[in-house]
Parts: structure tokens; C-alpha cells; sequence
């Protein structure tokens, strides 16, 4: 018999309700249990009035502060999810920006006019450009000028990566649009699932094996985070695990995760 059942017992124990066979357990119990017998003399000891009406009141306000944790994380939570709406890159196709490349004085440059602009340069000496934009940007923002030197980087050739699909394009004084090489997107979001999911079920298992013992409760908070951040990835990504834009995504999973996790510890204590 262990100690988290002896506390539903001893009370019984105490007013002599229990059936002799279960009475005989307790006995047993605290013979060898040092915590246990303490409890029972606890029990003996008698309250005075002050500390009974205290009782109530002290569960209600440990009620009353995880509700309103849970409320606080509900509330951001809705937060994120209007900001991640308006605030999630929308990648451009090269048709939606206006882009040039001019010469002056024997020194090529290129002139992207968009919202937002990163660059690569890529070991064969290639620049390569893309353009996003968010639905905030796009109700609010204006496009900006982006002027690059090939000189000044470094590169003989600029070409326009459009992240949602399709070949490369180089930009060149005639505008030509023919590709000759794909940008794929990156999977590290993949290699975090699959570990965050091989994580969450070794907890899991362990927390079924020591879950009478304190480690257990240890065991199965860090199994809950981790089923927190797959819940969290699911909100983000879906299904998918590419991403052409991992700061924002990987920022965005985190911190949903954080709030998940709050809610649900929230509800857990809330329920003790």
C-alpha cells in the first residue's frame, strides 16, 4: 500500500470505517512508514475554529489564481494566433516584384523593388535573391528599393529564388526568365519532430514505470512539453516539416509550446 492511498484512508482509519481486512493494511502501513504516522497524529491533533474556516478559502483562492493563469494563456494564445495571421511570410513570385539590372560606369547592379528582401552567396560565386511580404505589410506597408553591386559582393551572376516554387531565374539587362537550378526548402523542422516525438514517448514510458514515485510526476511534465511542442508544430506547419523560413517558424512553434504548456499545467493544478 503507498502513501498516496493511505491519504484517502487514514480519515476512515481515524473515525473506524474501514473493513478489517483494509484496516489491517493501515496498521501494517504505518508501522513501517515514518511520514504516514505523522499524518495520523495530525489527524488527533485538533483544529481550532480559525484554522477550519481558513480551509474553504484557501481552495478557493488556489482556484481562483490557476483560473486566471489559464485565462492570461488563453488570452495570448489568441494573441499569437492574430499576429502569426498577419505577420506569416508570404513568399513573391519574380512576377510580383519589379527588378532590373542596370550598368553604370562598368559596374553592374541590381534594383529589386519590394517589401523584403534576403540574399545568399553561393560557393560557385552566385547571388541569389528573394522577396516576401505579409498580409500586415501588404494592408499597411510600402515597397523599398534594394540595390546590390555585383562588384561589391563579390558575384558574376543574381538570381531571383522564388520559395514558392519553381526554378531559379536569373536577372539579366534582357530580363530573361530562364532557370537552370531549384532551391529547396530546409528540413531541420523534420529532424526536431521526429526527436521531440521520440522524447516525449521515452517520458511517457517512464513516467508509466515510476509514476508512484516522485520522479514520476518529473517524468511526466517533460513528457508533457514535448507533446506540447508537436501540438504547437501542428499549429504552425500542419503536416508539413519544410521550411523556407525557419527563424519565424521555429520562434512561432517555441513560443506556442510556452502557452500550451501553461494551459495545460494551469488545468492540471487547477484540478488538485
Amino acid at each position: 500500500m503507498d502513501c498516496k492511498l493511505m491519504e484517502d484512508l487514514l480519515p476512515l482509519y481515524k473515525e473506524n470505517l474501514l473493513q478489517e481486512e483494509n484496516k489491517i493494511k493501515v496498521e501494517e502501513h504505518l508501522k513501517l512508514c515514518p511520514l504516514c504516522q505523522r499524518k495520523i497524529i495530525d489527524y488527533e491533533r485538533p483544529m481550532d475554529n480559525e484554522n477550519l474556516a481558513s480551509i474553504p478559502i484557501k481552495k478557493i483562492r488556489h482556484q481562483l489564481f490557476w483560473k486566471k493563469l489559464i485565462a492570461v494563456f488563453s488570452a495570448l494564445f489568441v494573441f499569437t494566433l492574430i499576429c502569426h495571421f498577419f505577420l506569416k511570410p508570404i513568399d513573391l513570385s519574380y512576377k510580383e516584384i519589379n527588378t532590373r539590372m542596370f550598368s553604370t560606369n562598368g559596374e553592374k547592379f541590381v534594383d529589386l523593388y519590394s517589401y523584403n528582401v534576403s540574399f545568399y552567396k553561393d560557393p560557385n560565386e552566385n547571388l541569389l535573391l528573394n522577396a516576401w511580404t505579409n498580409r500586415w505589410q501588404k494592408m499597411t506597408g510600402e515597397k523599398t528599393h534594394h540595390l546590390f553591386s555585383l562588384k561589391e559582393e563579390g558575384v558574376k551572376n543574381v538570381y531571383y529564388t522564388p520559395y514558392t516554387g519553381g526554378l531559379a531565374i536569373p536577372i539579366h539587362e534582357e530580363h530573361s526568365i530562364n532557370g537552370n537550378f531549384m532551391i529547396l526548402p530546409r528540413l531541420v523542422l523534420s529532424y526536431y519532430v521526429t526527436l521531440v516525438f521520440m522524447l516525449s514517448l521515452l517520458f511517457m514510458i517512464l513516467y508509466l514505470f515510476f509514476k508512484k514515485k516522485s520522479a514520476g510526476k518529473i517524468f511526466q511534465r517533460i513528457g508533457f512539453f514535448f507533446l506540447c511542442y508537436l501540438c504547437a508544430h501542428g499549429f504552425v506547419k500542419g503536416t508539413h516539416t519544410s521550411s523556407y523560413h525557419l527563424s519565424y517558424d521555429l520562434l512561432m512553434i517555441l513560443w506556442l509550446t510556452l502557452l500550451f504548456y501553461g494551459i495545460l499545467q494551469s488545468f492540471i493544478e487547477l484540478r488538485k
